[in-house]
């Protein structure tokens, strides 16, 4: 069975409340799913070494749907936004803030960094 973490994603209703709305969470969120890896904290996904990830195109739908209530998807409100620069609270593409990774992992989800669990 291949794990999903975009279905886990929509399927939390803790993650959902807090991305309905909320700019910057999804912001936050669109940002760890780029150029990162994420694996299932599983006994088969983790002895196969079962790793998901996504292009930074999809995350953008993915956070763009999880900010619009899941009833719209735009991945030009994240796509590439650099805004990690500019405003408060916003991070660059590739960054995982606590925030995020506590959430990642309140629903069974770690992130792989350089080849290593955190």
């Amino acid at each position: 069975m291949q794990h999903s973490l975009e279905r886990d994603l929509y399927d939390s209703k803790d993650i959902r409340a807090k991305a309905v709305g909320n700019d910057a969470y999804c912001h936050c969120l669109y940002a760890a799913l780029c150029n990162n890896e994420f694996q299932k904290l599983a006994v088969e996904p983790v002895l196969a070494d079962e790793r998901w990830s996504c292009s930074w195109r999809y995350a953008g739908g993915i956070a763009s749907k999880l900010l619009n209530d899941m009833v719209t998807e735009d991945y030009l409100q994240f796509y590439c936004a650099g805004m990690g620069d500019v405003l408060e609270g916003y991070v660059a593409e590739g960054t995982v803030t606590e925030e995020i990774k506590t959430d990642l992992n309140s629903i069974g989800w770690i992130v792989i960094i350089d080849n290593e669990q955190s």
